[in-house]
Order: C-alpha cells, then structure tokens, then sequence
C-alpha cells in the first residue's frame, strides 16, 4: 500500500540517513512482508539495492515544519520532540 512504501521510506531515513525513492520503500516494504510471512527466515540477510533519491519525489512526504522563536530553548523544545515522535 502507499503507506507501507511511506513506512518503507521512512524507515530507510531512520536507520540507514537516506532519502530514498518510492521504490525503494516499496522494496523495504516487500522485504517486511516477505520475513512476516516466514519466506524469509530471521538469520537471512536481504539487500535492497536503493538506486534512486528521494528528491525526484518531495511531494509524496508530507513535512509539515514548526515554526519556533530564534531562541535556544524553543530550538532544543523542537529538536526533543521531533526525536520523540521519530521512534
């Protein structure tokens, strides 16, 4: 689904710091359900070749930034709880 590849994306972001393509999520997203199912087994190592960027497709991500007063303790407020939700 759109959110698995969302996820998928996500996940690479968090884990691996890449702003990957669609379909790379969607590899991400297959490779999950694939170890769910029990096709593949935990100690399987799995490579996803992410050959595309993220940047062709901005406008799948929906980012919605804060807007924070020029001052260090708004800046770590905002910093510790983009962490937070970040998982």
């Amino acid at each position: 689904t759109d959110d698995e590849l969302l996820d998928g994306m996500r996940t690479l972001a968090r884990l691996e710091g890449l702003f990957a393509s669609p379909e790379s999520g969607a590899a991400v997203a297959a490779a999950r359900k694939l170890r769910e199912s029990g096709f593949l087994a935990p100690e399987d190592r799995t490579v996803i070749f992410s050959t595309g960027s993220g940047l062709m497709h901005v406008d799948l991500i929906p980012i919605h930034p804060p807007v924070i007063d020029p001052n260090e303790h708004d800046l770590v407020a905002a910093i510790t709880e983009a962490r937070a939700h970040a998982g």
